[in-house]
C-alpha cells in the first residue's frame, strides 16, 4: 500500500499537479422561494469542506439557527444545489449565510500549477478580486494583460495572450470566451505596461480600469455581466490633458449616486496627484472638476508605478515604485485630515534594494491586512490603528516565495487567500495563506432573503437546538439558536440568578449557589428549555 501511494504521489508531481487547496469560502449563494417548509439553495465551494452549515440569521446578523449540510456530496469543491428543511423556523423573513470549514492551513502554499497555461500572461499589470457578497460577481478574479504577446518562444499561451481584462471564477477557471484574448470593450489602450493598467471593483461588482498612456489615458467601467460589450468611459475623454492627465492607479468607494472614484494622476511639483471624482453611477462620463485628496508636498511621489487604496477610515494607503529607501517612500498612509501619519523605512522593509519595485499594494476585505510587492515577493502585514492618534502600525505576517522583481498585481479574496501577478515570471499565482481556523461565513445577498410561512412561531426541536454540559461549578450552554435569557430557580420557585447572554454560546457560574436542587430555564427565539441540576 505504501509503495502504491508513493508511486501515485510521484506521478502527480511529475504531471505538475498541485494538490494544495485555497482557504475555503462559499460564493455564488442563491435561493429560491420557501415552499412547504423547504427551500432550494445553491453555492460554489472553492475548496473541499470538512463541515458545512446553512445559518439562518436574525435582524442583527446573529445566528438564529444553524442547519448542518452533512451529505458528503455537498462538501466537495465546486457548484452545488441543496434542498433544506426550514419547517422548524418561525414565520418571518430572514437573511442567511453559508459557513464552510476546512483543515487548517499552516504555511503560505502555492495552489496554482506553475506550469499551467491557464495562468500565463505576457505582461500582467493589474489584479483584483470581487470581495463583496452583495455583488452578483462575488468571488471573480480580474487580471489585466497590458501588452500583446507574440508566439516567438516559450509556450504559445504565455507569448500569445492579447491585451485586455481576463476573468477567473473562485475555482480559478478562466471565463474569457477567447482564452487568449482579454476583454477590451473596444477601447484602444496604450501598450508597454500602460494600459489596461490597475483595477478596482465597485460594491455592485462593476470593474473599473485605468490607462496610463499620455495619449490614451482615462478610466473605463466594464460590466462583468457582459464583458464583451463596450466599456463605458468614466471620465470625459475631452478633458484629457486638462482635468486629468495620466491615470496610473485607482480605487472606487461607495455605491450608486454616492460612488466616488479616486485616482493617482500625473506627477507634478505643484499639483495634487491624488484626485476624487464624484462619478455616481457612471452612466455618463464625469465632466466636472475633481477634488485633490493630497498634495505631493504631503506625500512626495516620484513614480507612475503606484497604488491607492481607501482604508475604510476616510484615509488612504499609497504605494509607489522604489528601488531604495529615500525621501520618496515606498508605502505611506494619509489620514482623514490629509496628513501623512505613516511612512515606510528599512525597519518595515529591510532590503537594500527592490523595496517596492512596481509600487503594487492592496488590502483585504475588512481592511485589516495589507499586501505589498517587495523584494520579489508578496509580503503581508496586519494593520493596527492607534486608539488615540489613529496612526497605523504594521506587523509582518508572512511572505510568498520569490516571484521576480516585477510584481504588478496583488489581491486578497474574501477568505484571505492572496493572488499575485508577476510580469517577471509571466504568471498569476494563487496562495493559500496561514489560517489556523480555516472557516469562513459568507452571507447571501439581501435579495435572496428567505420568507418563511410555516404558520408557527416555534417548531424547533429544542433538544437538538440546545446542548447543556456541566463542568464543576460551570454550566456550559451551546445552542444553534440565540439564547435571549437564562434564569435559575430553586425548588421553591424563587429566581436566584439571571443572565441575558444574547448569544449562542455562554457559561453560567453557579459556585455561589447553596447546596440543593435547581432548575435552569433557557429562553430562546425558538422556545424555552429547562435543565435540572444539583449543586
Amino acid at each position: 500500500m505504501k509503495k502504491l501511494f508513493f508511486f501515485a504521489a510521484a506521478a502527480l508531481f511529475a504531471m505538475g499537479i498541485n494538490a494544495a487547496e485555497l482557504n475555503i469560502y462559499a460564493s455564488q449563494l442563491k435561493s429560491g422561494e420557501v415552499t412547504d417548509g423547504k427551500v432550494e439553495i445553491s453555492y460554489l465551494l472553492n475548496a473541499p469542506a470538512t463541515a458545512l452549515e446553512l445559518q439562518i440569521l436574525n435582524a442583527d446578523n446573529s445566528v438564529l439557527s444553524a442547519i448542518p449540510l452533512t451529505d458528503e456530496a455537498l462538501l466537495t469543491k465546486g457548484a452545488h444545489t441543496a434542498t433544506v428543511d426550514l419547517s422548524q423556523i418561525a414565520d418571518g423573513t430572514y437573511t442567511w449565510a453559508i459557513k464552510a470549514v476546512a483543515a487548517p492551513t499552516e504555511a503560505v502554499v502555492e495552489v496554482t500549477d506553475n506550469a499551467a497555461e491557464e495562468y500565463s500572461f505576457y505582461l500582467p499589470q493589474g489584479l483584483e478580486v470581487d470581495k463583496n457578497p452583495e455583488s452578483a460577481f462575488f468571488g471573480q478574479i480580474y487580471v489585466t494583460e497590458s501588452t500583446n504577446g507574440a508566439a516567438d518562444g516559450g509556450t504559445a499561451t504565455t507569448k500569445a495572450t492579447k491585451q485586455g481584462i481576463f476573468i477567473y471564477d473562485a475555482l480559478l477557471t478562466k471565463l474569457n470566451a477567447d482564452r487568449l484574448q482579454g476583454y477590451t470593450g473596444n477601447v484602444t489602450f496604450a501598450e508597454n505596461r500602460q494600459g489596461p493598467k490597475r483595477l478596482a471593483v465597485a460594491e455592485d461588482g462593476m470593474v473599473f480600469v485605468c490607462d496610463n498612456g499620455a495619449e490614451t489615458s482615462g478610466v473605463w467601467m466594464m460590466d462583468p455581466a457582459n464583458p464583451a460589450a463596450d466599456f463605458k468611459p468614466v471620465l470625459d475623454l475631452s478633458k484629457r490633458g486638462t482635468v486629468f492627465t495620466t491615470v496610473s492607479s485607482l480605487d472606487v468607494v461607495g455605491a450608486g449616486e454616492q460612488r466616488v472614484l479616486y485616482t493617482m494622476d500625473g506627477i507634478g511639483v505643484d499639483l495634487g496627484n491624488a484626485y476624487a471624482y464624484a462619478v455616481g453611477t457612471a452612466e455618463t462620463p464625469f465632466a466636472g472638476e475633481p477634488v485633490s485628496v493630497f498634495d505631493v508636498k504631503v506625500i512626495p511621489m516620484a513614480s507612475t508605478d503606484n497604488s491607492i487604496r481607501f482604508d475604510g477610515r476616510d484615509g488612504f494607503w499609497i504605494a509607489q515604485h522604489r528601488w531604495g529607501d529615500d525621501a520618496y517612500k515606498a508605502l505611506s498612509h494619509i489620514n482623514a485630515k490629509g496628513e501623512r501619519d505613516f511612512a515606510s523605512d528599512k525597519t518595515l522593509l529591510p532590503f537594500t534594494a527592490n523595496i517596492s519595485y512596481r509600487g503594487m499594494m492592496n488590502l483585504n476585505a475588512d481592511k485589516t491586512m495589507l499586501a505589498i510587492g517587495s523584494d520579489k515577493k508578496g509580503v503581508v502585514f496586519s494593520i493596527a490603528y492607534d486608539a488615540e492618534t489613529g496612526a497605523p502600525a504594521l506587523t509582518k505576517l508572512y511572505e510568498t516565495a520569490a516571484l521576480g522583481n516585477n510584481i504588478d498585481g496583488l489581491a486578497f479574496d474574501y477568505a484571505g487567500n492572496l493572488y499575485v501577478a508577476s510580469a517577471s515570471t509571466e504568471r498569476m499565482y494563487a496562495f493559500a495563506t496561514p489560517k489556523a481556523d480555516n472557516s469562513c461565513v459568507t452571507p447571501a445577498a439581501k435579495k435572496y432573503a428567505l420568507t418563511v410561512s410555516n404558520g408557527t412561531t416555534a417548531l424547533y426541536n429544542l433538544d437538538q437546538c440546545v446542548a447543556i454540559t456541566r463542568n464543576a461549578d460551570n454550566i456550559v450552554v451551546n445552542a444553534s439558536v440565540q439564547v435571549a435569557a437564562c434564569a435559575i430557580y430553586n425548588l421553591a420557585g424563587q429566581c436566584v440568578q439571571t443572565l441575558q447572554p444574547a448569544a449562542n454560546e455562554f457559561t453560567v457560574n453557579v459556585a455561589e449557589l447553596n447546596a440543593g436542587v435547581y432548575m435552569m430555564q433557557i429562553n430562546t427565539v425558538a422556545g424555552n428549555k429547562t435543565y435540572k441540576f444539583i449543586k
